[in-house]
């Protein structure tokens, strides 16, 4: 059975944000950041299909890209603004590297608000190639994607609503592997698009929790499934 999560929740209106943001006048600053997309040998990496998101403002919207291999470069952000970049798919043999939240801090400079979670991943070698690269002012962001493992892995979507079907952002979601509680998942948090719930074992049964509501929602009840194929799952709480 092909599925897909759904969690509802009540009254949002992004359109009444952006008027006010609209109404309170003056210009904002724009610049572009650069970024290095690479695996764990540190090798530049190609054909990753990443996309950003405008946490400040989710009215504005950015286009998914895919590097090419060297330096990337991310346009158009606000200076002021918190953003989420995230691996939408990742190079075939790799699996999507965790969400990177960061705000832009000024021109050309960027402060990355969750290193625990976007680099618990890397290598002692790898995160001290990590601070080398923050040091150097034409790498704002560095992403790494893991080698998959021999297990079957796969990626499930997911879509964070209110009771009226309009798409929530700003929830703060984890994921719980039941049969394997050694294996972590990071928690992440939501944008205004469908998610995807990256590098799950065929046949292993999750959680999804909800830590933290949008402002103005009560968090939604857990959601445990069994990934039965790939890309599908069933779902094994559907009374709660």
């Amino acid at each position: 059975m092909i599925l897909l999560a759904i969690i509802t929740f009540f009254v949002f209106s992004p359109e009444n944000y952006a008027k006010e943001r609209a109404s309170s006048g003056g210009i904002e600053e724009t610049t572009s950041i650069a970024l290095m997309k690479v695996d764990e040998e540190w090798v530049a990496l190609s054909g990753a299909t990443l996309q950003v998101f405008d946490m400040t403002d989710p009215n504005k919207t950015f286009e998914p890209f895919t590097t090419y291999g060297g330096l990337d470069t991310i346009n158009d952000l606000t200076i002021g603004h918190e953003y989420i970049l995230k691996e939408l798919q990742a190079p075939e043999g790799y699996e999507c590297a965790p969400d990177i939240h960061f705000r832009v801090t000024g021109l050309f400079e960027t402060e990355v608000l969750n290193t625990k979670g976007a680099y618990r991943h890397l290598t002692k070698e790898n995160k001290r190639r990590l601070s080398r690269a923050a040091g150097d002012t034409n790498v704002n962001l560095v992403m790494v994607d893991p080698r998959k493992t021999e297990e079957p892995t796969t990626n499930i979507p997911m879509m964070k609503v209110d009771n009226e079907g309009t798409i929530l952002g700003g929830a703060t979601l984890q994921l719980f592997d039941l049969t394997d509680p050694k294996k972590t998942f990071d928690p992440f948090i939501t944008a205004w698009n469908i998610e995807h719930l990256n590098n799950l074992i065929i046949g292993h049964e999750y959680e999804l929790r909800e830590l933290k509501a949008p402002e103005g929602y009560q968090c939604a009840p857990n959601i445990r499934f069994k990934v039965t194929g790939p890309y599908q799952i069933q779902i094994t709480n559907p009374d709660e």
